[in-house]
């Protein structure tokens, strides 16, 4: 049986971006289950069908009629395939693969998986769209996945039931629609964006021509210094870690750019309500962090003016960003502005203890092409604060001569950090001096 209805405010966000960043941005999450010894191809194949039944997102597939709009459940199964093109034995090679593979969703079920034999036995890998699937999705996936076919039973959980798939986007649907929410959404908003610019490209100067490129950059001589430094920081201006590198970036990017105020974008994760946490969907909408750099002022003024604005994003991420760029003007020219960089981050605060890799800087191609309709560059800086493997990486999709650009501004952030740490009531302008 069929039914359609509404994707969510977070999956029309994650359309939009698709739209605006151009194929290959939303990757899929990919898992890996080994099979028991003995595990049949029908066996697997029944399995996925139970987890399809249990999470229909997962076999959900755009409407025709008004994609990015509506979704129907009922009408396709997880496919299950042979793994093609490497040795199953490769498992970074199948992944990689399987995590760029670009789907057809209004045809093809969110999520495919490759069937491999090795000489243990066999593993499964399952891809599974980034539009539905979040890394917290990924992981009760793969681990109802591994108890369906190791014990026949899905895993134990204590936690309250997750709402049926199509119920919580139609109830979400409803609230939304209300007035008086939209209206209380979109006026924090406008007040948050005032006299924010959009950012030009990470580079002032130099090669920034050619063709369109997606890239890896990892800086690996920080080390666990940066952990202490970061978490050091965060005690001092009595913020988070993802407020210290929020700031830290600021004041990297103004150095290079001269603007002042801006934004950066973050994911948000709406996964709040108990019932919530094991619901398969993409519970995760984009959010601007807006931030004021005066040079005047000091790190830590900086610092918690931009944990208040991480708060309020934090706390406003309901309405989809489409209906954001619609009705707030500051929205819309920090996205949407041709030739604007988008800049994205994300801070970990692991307390694994990862070992550091070596040290030097390593650069790969990401596999993908990067042709964003307006010509918007999409930089995603990554910190990594786990005490032993600390350190800074970013993806950057544009020309490849602004990568080096894209480095530098990273190297910026780990010597800021340090001259912060040592001096935490210097003026930023001081600071930001010493960089150049």
């Amino acid at each position: 049986m069929t039914s359609t209805f509404p994707l969510s405010a977070e999956q029309r966000s994650m359309l939009h971006m698709d739209g605006l960043l151009g194929p290959g941005i939303l990757h899929n999450l990919v898992g890996s289950v080994e099979l028991p010894p003995g595990t049949t191809r029908h066996a697997v194949e029944q399995a996925l069908d139970r987890l399809g039944e249990r999470n229909p997102a997962l076999t959900a597939t755009l409407t025709g009629d008004l994609p990015g709009k509506n979704q129907r459940t009922g009408q396709q199964a997880i496919e299950v395939q042979t793994a093609t093109g490497a040795s199953p034995e490769d498992a970074g090679s199948l992944t990689a693969r399987l995590r760029h593979l670009r789907l057809d969703r209004s045809t093809q079920a969110r999520a495919v998986a490759e069937l491999g034999e090795t000489g243990g036995g066999g593993r499964l890998v399952l891809a599974v769209d980034h539009l539905v699937c979040d890394a917290a999705a990924r992981e009760l996936v793969v681990r109802d996945l591994t108890a369906l076919l190791t014990t026949g039973a899905f895993a134990a959980d204590p936690r309250p039931r997750p709402p049926d798939y199509r119920t919580y986007c139609l109830e979400q649907a409803r609230a939304l629609s209300e007035e008086r929410t939209r209206l209380r959404e979109i006026e924090r908003w406008k007040r948050a964006l005032d006299g924010c610019r959009p950012l030009p490209r990470l580079t002032t100067g130099g090669p920034d021509d050619g063709p369109l490129a997606a890239w890896c950059w990892e800086i690996t001589e920080a080390g666990p210094a940066l952990h202490s430094t970061i978490r050091g920081l965060a005690r001092t201006t009595a913020t988070s870690p993802f407020v210290v590198g929020a700031a830290l970036y600021a004041v990297a990017i103004w150095s290079r750019t001269g603007i002042r105020s801006s934004a950066l974008v973050t994911p948000v994760s709406t996964r709040r309500a108990p019932e919530h946490e094991r619901l398969i969907s993409n519970l995760v909408n984009e959010r601007l962090v807006p931030y004021r750099v005066v040079p005047e002022r000091d790190f830590t003024a900086l610092a918690q003016s931009i944990g208040t604005s991480f708060l309020s994003a934090l706390r406003s991420s309901s309405l989809a960003i489409p209906d954001l760029v619609a009705a707030v003007d500051g929205y819309r020219e920090l996205l949407q502005t041709p030739g604007c960089a988008y800049v994205q981050l994300q801070v970990s605060a692991s307390e694994g203890t990862e070992p550091v890799p070596p040290a030097g800087q390593r650069t790969w191609p990401w596999g993908v092409p990067y042709a964003p309709p307006t010509g918007i560059t999409c930089t995603v800086f990554r910190v990594n604060t786990s005490p032993a493997g600390a350190r800074l990486s970013a993806f950057h999709g544009g020309p490849a001569g602004q990568g080096a650009a894209v480095a530098a501004l990273m190297k910026d952030v780990v010597r800021l950090a340090t001259s912060v740490a040592c001096d935490p009531g210097a003026p930023i302008g001081r600071l930001a001096a010493a960089l150049s």
